[in-house]
């Protein structure tokens, strides 16, 4: 039976073992935030590859897609990577958290829905993850 615990590394019950308070709070909320990220550069990926087949046909648009389909794959990864609490993944989504608020604002005017969505997610997600980073470091660090 597959229970998905093979590729997320266990339960949630599983993760909150060894977590602070603060953890069990912040890294699933992280994870989820990052996770939904990743499922939508997918799904604008997928769009591309639509709108350029039905569209224009111009060949920039299923470059655009693929791109978006390998940063998605990455932030799916960095998602898993935070479920399991491996520091690898906290750069990459801060990394992310960073270049997607940086790419909202410029944006505002063209979508300002879109833009405050984005805005949003990155602020909680990179808040997130910061406060879980935090938590793992010793006492004596942020005391």
């Amino acid at each position: 039976m597959c229970d998905g615990s093979h590729f997320w590394g266990g339960t949630l019950d599983d993760m909150n073992n060894d977590l602070t308070p603060r953890q069990r709070v912040v890294r699933p909320i992280g994870v989820a935030v990052v996770g939904i990220e990743a499922l939508a550069l997918a799904v604008f990926a997928g769009a591309t590859v639509v709108e350029t087949i039905t569209g224009d046909g111009s060949g920039f648009g299923i470059a655009v897609a693929g791109m978006l389909g390998v940063f998605a794959v990455a932030l799916g990864f960095a998602a898993r990577a935070l479920y399991g609490g491996q520091r690898w993944g906290r750069s990459y989504a801060i990394m992310w958290q960073v270049l997607q608020v940086a790419s909202a604002v410029l944006m505002f005017s063209a979508s300002p829905v879109v833009a405050v969505c984005a805005i949003v997610a990155g602020v909680v997600a990179g808040a997130a993850v910061v406060m879980d980073a935090i938590e793992e470091m010793p006492d004596d660090v942020h005391a």
